[in-house]
């Protein structure tokens, strides 16, 4: 199991240190988008960067499914809740905007909404590494074409 959603299902009050953890990487991995130095230091790191990358991703995409989880969890013990207490009758659509009020499903979808922002950015980082690979193998071609003093 991943480092961090570990440490998320030990405890879901880590979710700051999570979030601040990942969004360190993403400010690093920025830097990694960049093409300079030695061309073929630069392909060789890439595919190892875009796995790096990707499987932060991967593991923030569990984390946000595991908040999902719990948000369905709380709302379905809350629905139970609504409809075996309230003293009248209460349909579907009372329900939901007394369960949408609720102070700890607010909280959630906060959090939900945190993780979701971070993931985004790491999607982005993948879109990135496509965007350097497509343009190192046309710096590639460029030098199999006879430009060998190609500066970046």
């Amino acid at each position: 199991m991943s480092e961090y959603l570990k440490l998320i299902k030990d405890n879901a009050n880590n979710i700051s240190k999570v979030i601040e953890h990942f969004e360190e990487e993403y400010n690093l991995a920025k830097n990694e988008m960049k093409i300079k130095g030695n061309l073929n230091r630069n392909i060789s790191e890439l595919p190892s960067l875009y796995e790096m990358r990707y499987s932060q991703l991967q593991e923030l995409e569990a984390i946000l499914e595991f908040f999902d989880i719990k948000l369905k969890g709380i709302r379905s013990s809350l629905y139970q809740k609504y409809m075996n207490t309230s003293q009248r009758a209460l349909n579907a659509t009372d329900i939901k905007q007394y369960i949408d009020g609720d102070k700890n499903i607010v909280e959630l979808q906060l959090i939900i909404n945190d993780i979701a922002l971070i993931r985004n950015k790491f999607i982005s980082l993948s879109k990135g590494f496509e965007t350097k690979n497509w343009q190192l193998s046309n710096l590639v071609k460029l030098q199999c074409a006879g430009l060998d003093n190609i500066e970046i």
